[in-house]
């Protein structure tokens, strides 16, 4: 869940700032007002694979969440990342560098109002895994940044696995990792005209 617009854009951001990319997550975090257009489009694109993919309750319950971070990365709300995301949250990039102490510096990224013109969505492609061990889960698969600009789109994607931990009844997003980013065909479905972004 991590959009940066433009590959051009996306490459120059991942040498400065080491690859990382925002996450892949899309559950409605409780409180959170639910984004529109791109963030709402791609959160209930997310939830419904969610459903499909996963098994047991707390499984979806997870995966949910990491749909309610992707929606939040669509829709620009540093508020619902903060809630979603540990203040120790760390990130290992595309390009292997880890990142601690960085929840902030992400949240700044992943809500920067995009170039005028343009917009993107982060969708969730494929899923590889969801596990869920007591009070420690993962999410495993593939994720889909698209940039459009007018009629023209180009997109990037990468494998990610994000662990999340459950802190007081309630997960939370601790760490991100992110590998094998490159350009491709778009596969995700074209979100709405009238999407913010």
């Amino acid at each position: 869940m991590r959009h940066i617009r433009g590959a051009a854009a996306w490459l120059t951001w991942l040498a400065v700032f080491a690859g990382a990319s925002p996450l892949g997550v899309n559950a409605q975090p409780q409180g959170a007002t639910p984004g529109a257009g791109a963030g709402a489009f791609a959160q209930d694109h997310c939830a419904e694979r969610a459903i499909a993919s996963a098994g047991r309750a707390e499984e979806i319950a997870l995966l949910r969440r990491v749909c309610a971070a992707m929606a939040a990365v669509n829709a620009l709300d540093a508020k619902a990342l903060r809630v979603l995301m540990a203040e120790d949250y760390s990130v290992t990039t595309t390009i292997g560098r880890t990142l601690s102490g960085s929840k902030e510096a992400m949240i700044a990224r992943w809500t920067a109002a995009p170039p005028p013109g343009e917009r993107g969505v982060t969708t969730l492609i494929g899923l590889s895994r969801v596990h869920v061990a007591g009070d420690a889960g993962f999410v495993s698969g593939t994720i889909e940044d698209r940039t459009i600009t007018n009629t023209a789109q180009t997109c990037l994607v990468h494998a990610f696995t994000d662990i999340w931990e459950r802190r007081r009844g309630t997960w939370v997003w601790v760490h991100s990792h992110e590998s094998g980013a490159r350009e491709a065909a778009c596969e995700g479905e074209m979100p709405p005209v009238s999407s913010r972004r």
